[in-house]
């Protein structure tokens, strides 16, 4: 389960008050294992929809991958609502508690910046010492292939492909509607 922090931050523009913008982080809750990755993701919300977005360093982890950004429409009591998701991926490097400070999103002429967040990372050792599973541990063990894995053993026990038809007989030339559904435990 991730944690989240949320903060609320209110805009004044020149002409009057702007949307309200909430910003915030989420990553993994409890320890992270050394040379294990994890996400750290920013959520933005606004009726803009075109902030610009600035990361910070990411000090002290290797940086894996990111940013994937990842759009979509909310609707609440105040109409259609833009969400923006951007997601890093790295990996823990050090033993240590680090703070993953929190990004910024223009707001305006300034800047809106989301909460720090810490992540506490521990050597396989520990873990093992305080009998935490690999889920217990903040690890992604079952979404990635573990060295001597079976791949299409994986696959078998994490994929599925679901496909509906909206018909299940037509004429020569009449059109069908396919849905394909992919279900999966797996990062894909």
């Amino acid at each position: 389960m991730r944690s989240l922090l949320v903060i609320l931050f209110g805009m004044a523009g020149l002409a009057g008050a702007q949307a309200q913008v909430a910003f915030s982080i989420s990553v993994k809750k409890g320890p992270v294992v050394v040379g294990e990755s994890f996400r750290v993701q920013y959520v933005l919300e606004d009726n803009d929809g075109h902030r610009e977005f600035q990361a910070p360093s990411f000090a002290g982890f290797r940086f894996v991958s990111g940013p994937d950004v990842y759009e979509a429409q909310g609707y609440g009591a105040d109409g259609v609502r833009k969400l923006k998701n951007i997601v890093y991926t790295l990996e823990a490097v050090t033993p240590g508690r680090f703070r993953i400070e929190g990004a910024r999103a223009r707001n305006g002429d300034g800047f809106t910046k989301s909460d720090d967040a810490w992540v506490e990372v521990i050597t396989a050792a520990e873990a093992a010492r305080r009998g935490m599973k690999a889920a217990q541990a903040g690890t992604d063990a079952a979404y990635f292939l573990q060295p001597g894995e079976d791949p299409y053993r994986k696959i078998q026990d994490n994929l599925f492909l679901k496909i509906t038809v909206d018909k299940r007989s037509c004429f020569v030339g009449e059109a069908i509607t396919a849905t394909f559904k992919l279900y999966s435990r797996l990062m894909s």
